[in-house]
């Protein structure tokens, strides 16, 4: 017999089995050239702008691929990062863990220009947006965009696991430059208080990081304004690889977050606006 006290403990810790993640079977490996794997999709497309860039630029560059695009825990991935890639070719898929080794095996820039101006877009916009769904007011919308669709079917502590799990992912990326920023969040979502903290200064080392990040993303929107009217770096009719990474941030911007501050100051760029609501059509 378990004594009831060691069979409390054991119901507060549930075995969950998590469900399949949509891999594809042998039988089906014939028709299906690549499968990449997304946090989540809506109306389609993923539901995070690097996941997004590669989902566009498979329709760019490889519209004739069988491409099947899978939303899946981070589990699924050997780093645990998405996106993750499946390339069948012979008998043994070949693996893709990083989005640049994607990139450069699958879709090389067109010219060194262009690759500056997705790296920019890549670093600027992808902080400010990051940023933004680490507020607590996004809690919610970062669980729906980086957790699995059936969230809301698992037990709570199962939930909340991953749900620290996509936020200190985030947090990680500022983590050589903001190292005051990701201390002080950890304190906040993770309950690490291991060095007292004053709640007035960790909302200035807050509030200081966000000011640097927006003047970045503010700085990039310039400084692809510019670059838009020129007609020199965008492909124009012919998408480039530019066309493709400005689109899965500004779309996922004022598709989620448009009431952010990141969100208002995107709006306020119309021509781009109206350039990833054009890149949108011409792919999807």
């Amino acid at each position: 017999m378990v004594p009831e006290s060691i069979r409390k403990v054991f119901g507060a810790f549930p075995l969950y089995q998590y469900p399949n993640t949509g891999a594809v079977a042998k039988d089906q490996r014939a028709d299906t050239q690549f499968v990449l794997y997304v946090h989540n999709i809506e109306s389609g497309l993923s539901t995070d702008p690097q996941c997004l860039n590669i989902q566009g630029l498979f329709r760019l560059k490889k519209p004739q691929a069988s491409v099947k695009v899978v939303p899946g825990s981070v589990h699924v991935s050997r780093n645990a990062k998405l996106p993750y890639l499946l390339e069948y070719t012979n008998s043994k898929p070949r693996v893709y863990t990083q989005e640049g080794a994607m990139i450069r095996n699958l879709f090389p820039y067109s010219s060194t220009e262009v690759e500056f101006f997705c790296t920019l877009v890549a670093t600027s916009l992808g902080d400010a947006w990051r940023l933004s769904l680490l507020e607590q007011i996004n809690s919610k919308l970062l669980q729906q965009l980086y957790l699995p669709s059936n969230r809301t079917e698992m037990p709570w502590v199962v939930q909340q696991s991953m749900t620290c799990q996509a936020t200190e992912a985030m947090l990680r990326v500022f983590e050589s430059r903001y190292p005051l920023l990701v201390k002080y969040h950890e304190t906040t979502y993770f309950d690490m208080p291991k060095v007292f903290v004053r709640p007035a200064v960790r909302d200035q080392v807050t509030r200081d990081a966000q000011k640097d990040i927006l003047a970045q993303a503010h700085e990039c929107l310039e400084a692809l304004t510019s670059a838009l009217e020129q007609g020199t770096v965008f492909g124009g009719e012919q998408l480039n690889e530019l066309d493709v990474i400005l689109f899965a941030h500004i779309h996922l911007i004022t598709q989620f977050i448009p009431n952010s501050e990141l969100g208002q100051l995107v709006m306020e760029y119309k021509e781009l606006v109206a350039h990833s609501d054009h890149v949108y059509r011409q792919l999807f």
